[in-house]
């Protein structure tokens, strides 16, 4: 309040105390801005901040009022104004103005007025002239008009403190868009970096099966041709076998992990089947006792979604193959007109990287949640768009 007298000393003049009605409307009008500022502080775009800020200023104090921000260069940034006439709004606007405020709002000071401007500003602002407030961390100024009858003391100070919160709400404004803008952009690098892994395996598993595994299936037929010449010939024949049996064992490891990397199940028959191949392959593996239901009709989704939902299943299976930690295992598949869900129970939702099924699931509107009730296991829910 001091540097308000000082300022207002210098202004001229002794301001007249506010009625109680006065203070009361500008208490509930400054409670009703801070609210409104911290509900929409979130908001990446600060426009309707500005817009709640001029109208608690002109409900504080019964004068036109307008806020206007600069960028860098000190080029006009946002500009909100309310009951001011279009002389004053265009004279804020302009290159010289904004100039003028610019360079007085960061020399030391604090409040000012219109006519501490060049003269050539001065007179061209309104005949009260403006009180400005400056809101230097943002670059820019609330200011509304001078009538000192009405903007005493506590309207200049009540001003103050609404620039004040407005700088800090547009701040925190601007913060929260850069981290939103860094998640959306670690969103699309982590969508970036799933589809590539996807096209690398895909490429690794055709080379396996066009390449790796079609050369052992030639030379194990070599060497059975072979065989057939050592008919009779008892040690040369048992090597000969013991060799085919490791070429045969191979391919058959080689083949397995081309399916593991791009199921041809999946490209060929669709999700449903695929699920089923791989719930298999997961009980053989791991010997754990599993039910699946299949509910809905098994039609097929767009490709790249059914890749999406396989591999978020593999996520959300894979720690069943550690059957110490899982005595039973239940699948349910449903289709629903608009959604397909895969909801799985007997898999610990803790062991299961549930960020990398979301992320793999977001792209394509899909989600991932845990849900738990008293008597039950906690069943984690797979769900994407089921496209007609």
């Amino acid at each position: 309040m001091q540097l308000v007298q000082n300022i207002f000393g210098r202004f001229g003049g002794r301001p007249a105390a506010a009625g109680s009605d006065v203070s009361r409307r500008r208490s509930e009008a400054l409670a009703e801005a801070f609210a409104t500022l911290a509900e929409v502080s979130a908001e990446p775009e600060p426009e309707r901040l500005l817009r709640t800020t001029v109208d608690a200023a002109v409900q504080m104090t019964g004068v036109p009022a307008a806020v206007v921000l600069v960028d860098a260069a000190g080029r006009l940034d946002r500009f909100a104004a309310k009951d001011m006439d279009a002389r004053t709004r265009d004279m804020l606007t302009e290159p010289e103005v904004l100039d003028a405020l610019v360079r007085r709002m960061r020399a030391p000071g604090g409040l000012f007025r219109t006519d501490d401007l060049d003269r050539s500003v001065a007179g061209a602002a309104p005949p009260g002239g403006l009180v400005v407030v400056p809101i230097a961390t943002l670059g820019g100024v609330l200011l509304v008009e001078s009538a000192d009858a009405v903007l005493d003391e506590d309207g200049i100070g009540a001003v103050g403190t609404l620039a004040r919160v407005l700088a800090g709400t547009i701040e925190r404004a601007r913060h929260v868009a850069s981290l939103v803008a860094s998640r959306d952009e670690l969103r699309r690098l982590c969508a970036d970096v799933l589809s590539r892994r996807d096209e690398e395996l895909g490429r690794a598993a055709r080379e396996l099966h066009e390449g790796v595994c079609q050369r052992l299936a030639a030379a194990n037929a070599q060497l059975e041709a072979l065989a057939a010449q050592l008919d009779g010939r008892g040690s040369s024949l048992a090597r000969l076998r013991d060799a085919r049996a490791l070429v045969n064992g191979s391919l058959g490891e080689l083949r397995e992990m081309s399916q593991g990397l791009r199921p041809t199940v999946l490209e060929n028959l669709g999700y449903v089947e695929a699920l089923r191949w791989y719930l298999e392959r997961l009980r053989e593996r791991s010997g754990v006792a599993l039910s699946l239901e299949v509910e809905g009709g098994e039609d097929r989704l767009p490709p790249r979604i059914e890749r999406a939902l396989y591999r978020a299943t593999e996520e959300a299976l894979a720690p069943t193959a550690d059957a110490s930690r899982t005595e039973r295992l239940r699948v349910r598949f449903r289709r629903e007109p608009a959604v397909v869900r895969l909801q799985i129970a007997g898999t610990a939702p803790e062991s299961v990287d549930l960020v990398a099924i979301r992320e793999r699931l977001r792209p394509f509107g899909g989600a991932v949640e845990v849900m738990t009730t008293p008597d039950d296991p906690p069943v984690i829910e797979v769900r994407v768009p089921a496209p007609a």
